[in-house]
């Protein structure tokens, strides 16, 4: 929010995990007696929130070397563009990867023996596949069996399959959805029927 008549540009940093790419906070600095917002030496922000306790709890491993800064530009609002992280690469916003499910058919006989292959792919934010994603998914369902104890499947290439096994009655939406724990992808689901 900008103090009451100020028409000054706000200047904003994102602080990062350097291992994941998530934002885990985002600082600004007004200066009153400029009456403006201020810039701050990255290496300042880095050297001061690397001892806050509860930005350091959300970074990897909890550890503070891996919080980093980048100062936003005016075109990283990220209003109206969906969550966004910071590539550590690049050091710049880009859109969060998301997980898309799909599933080889829509309907399975409710007689508890009929299975569906649920597949899981990683997407960038422009819909592209990310063949280098790795990690663990959760998927859960509301009805039904997956065949992965627990449903935790590993992405690999970007890419992870379970198999859905229907229950011994008619259901007519049946969500499966698969997560992140780390939150670095963004959830995605598919809706069946047990007919």
């Amino acid at each position: 929010m900008h103090p009451p008549g100020n028409n000054t540009s706000v200047i904003r940093y994102a602080g990062y995990d350097k291992a994941t790419g998530l934002i885990v906070h985002t600082h600004s600095l007004f200066s009153v007696p400029q009456n403006r917002f201020v810039e701050i030496p990255l290496e300042d922000l880095k050297a001061r929130f690397s001892k806050n306790k509860e930005i350091v709890a959300k970074l990897s491993d909890r550890d503070p070397e891996n919080l980093d800064y980048v100062k936003l530009e005016p075109t990283d609002a990220g209003e109206g563009s969906g969550p966004v992280m910071v590539d550590p690469v690049q050091r710049k916003l880009v859109p969060r990867p998301s997980l898309a499910v799909s599933a080889d058919k829509s309907q399975l006989a409710g007689d508890g023996q009929d299975s569906a292959k649920i597949e899981i792919a990683v997407l960038d934010g422009n819909g592209n596949a990310l063949t280098g994603a790795s990690g663990a998914v959760t998927v859960t369902t509301g009805r039904g069996k997956l065949s992965d104890r627990g449903g935790v499947v590993t992405l690999v290439n970007g890419r992870a399959t379970t198999t859905l096994t229907s229950v011994n009655e008619t259901v007519k939406r049946v969500r499966v959805s698969a997560a992140s724990p780390d939150g670095l992808f963004l959830s995605g689901h598919v809706d069946l029927e047990f007919v």
